[in-house]
């Protein structure tokens, strides 16, 4: 964002919070620009943001956000005075592109100077799911950097620079799809087994669960 967009943005953030006569307190706000700079809200929403973005702000603001917003439902004055530190700060959440079990993070030499914080929610040996939304997340990486250009370089190498591991899977072949083996398919899905599941198709209730389903007949 330039600076002219910036103060757009700003402009409108106030006016809205005039608007709404909000005085203390958290908000999660979406918002996009249009080819004109036009500011459009998506969400406005009285509550603090997901993957631990107010832990980065605070980080960010040199104030502890988490502590103010206790301190102001408890009717006290958090009297923030924070001191903005220089730079960027960026948080990426660590996924991985398939179903797996979980080995470690690999970090580059040229990005590990600035990771200054890791929240790594996986063990070695548990499974990992192809990540399709938020709970399929395996932790989240915070980074702190000199400028934009290096976000940029970021953004655009990533997937280089932040290599989820993951060890191979073991395999399970089920003979039957009904629901005597339905429990057994459940069970082995969650210790990250990959299942072959070999049954005639009719009253198949394990076939959306296993990994492969093949149908079998006997006539």
């Amino acid at each position: 964002m330039n600076n002219k967009q910036v103060k757009r943005v700003h402009h409108e953030l106030q006016r809205l919070i005039s608007m709404l006569d909000i005085r203390f307190g958290e908000m999660n706000i979406e918002l996009l620009l249009d080819r004109n700079d036009n500011v459009h809200f998506l969400e406005v929403g009285p509550r603090a943001g997901g993957n631990m973005i107010p832990l980065q702000l605070s980080d960010a603001f040199g104030t502890d956000l988490v502590k103010a917003n206790v301190l102001v439902a408890m009717g006290e004055n958090p009297q923030i005075e924070g001191i903005p530190r220089e730079g960027c700060f960026v948080t990426y959440v660590l996924h991985s592109h398939k179903d797996g079990i979980f080995a470690g993070v690999d970090f580059s030499s040229e990005i590990a100077p600035y990771i200054y914080r890791k929240v790594i929610y996986k063990q070695k040996g548990e499974p990992v799911e192809i990540f399709n939304g938020a709970g399929k997340a395996i932790g989240i990486i915070f980074l702190h950097f000199h400028n934009e250009k290096q976000v940029e370089d970021f953004c655009e190498r990533k997937d280089e620079f932040v290599k989820v591991i993951l060890g191979k899977m073991k395999k399970l072949a089920v003979i039957g799809a009904s629901t005597g083996q339905y429990q057994l398919c459940l069970k082995a899905k969650e210790m990250g087994v990959e299942i072959y599941c070999f049954a005639w198709p009719q009253g198949a209730v394990c076939k959306d669960i296993v990994d492969h389903f093949i149908p079998i007949s006997i006539f």
